[in-house]
């Protein structure tokens, strides 16, 4: 996780540090399969839609969330933004 904004950190309960510490697989923990074809997907396509995925929170509970990613190039590098 290289960047993450407000509505992400409440939404998980976490804070900055924790969540710049924290494996995308361990946000979406079980979903790595779905992850990857996920990103996949938006690497051939140019953006990706998810609308079951489970995020990861401090209380435990989990989270239902859709996700959208979307490719981008950031000096010269290939970046996805969820």
């Amino acid at each position: 996780i290289a960047q993450f904004n407000q509505a992400a950190l409440k939404a998980t309960g976490q804070n900055g540090y924790e969540m710049a510490a924290m494996p995308v697989s361990e946000l979406f923990p079980g979903q790595l399969p779905e992850m990857i074809n996920l990103t996949l997907e938006c690497q051939d396509l140019g953006r990706a839609w998810a609308g079951n995925m489970r995020l990861a929170t401090s209380d435990q509970k989990g989270r239902s969330v859709e996700l959208f990613l979307s490719e981008f190039e950031f000096n010269g590098r290939p970046m996805i933004i969820a």
